[in-house]
């Protein structure tokens, strides 16, 4: 769409916090992982759920399967939560915070999705 309008960005582009990421690969193909990051740069809609998703569905298609456990909480009401492992963690109180995480933390996925789909949005229309 963005060729169609003749707004196409440049096959590299550096991010707003310094880091340059290449939109256009090897013969001519869209690398999308960096297009999503461009564009939450660019729509200024943060992009710790992309980079989220793209970290935990990576490993658990490319490399392994992922260990369950229902998380108790130590205060407050009784309220669960499913917690995804990368390995089987026996004590969480020395594991580390990348090796897990809670089904409720993926919320911030869909969320994040909702925001990029709304500035997109807008923007494409401010463009047309």
């Amino acid at each position: 769409m963005l060729v169609g309008v003749r707004k196409k960005p440049a096959p590299k582009q550096q991010l707003s916090t310094g880091q340059t990421v290449t939109l256009i690969g090897g013969a001519g193909k869209l690398r999308t992982h960096d297009f999503l990051l461009f564009l939450c740069d660019q729509l200024h809609v943060p992009a710790d759920w992309f980079l989220f998703l793209s970290n935990h569905r990576n490993f658990f298609t490319h490399k392994a399967t992922p260990y369950c456990a229902v998380e108790e909480p130590e205060l407050g009401p009784a309220k669960y939560d499913l917690l995804i492992m990368r390995t089987n963690i026996l004590d969480f109180s020395t594991a580390d915070p990348k090796d897990y995480f809670r089904i409720s933390e993926s919320s911030a996925v869909a969320a994040g999705m909702r925001r990029l789909g709304a500035a997109l949005q807008k923007h494409l229309v401010g463009l047309l």
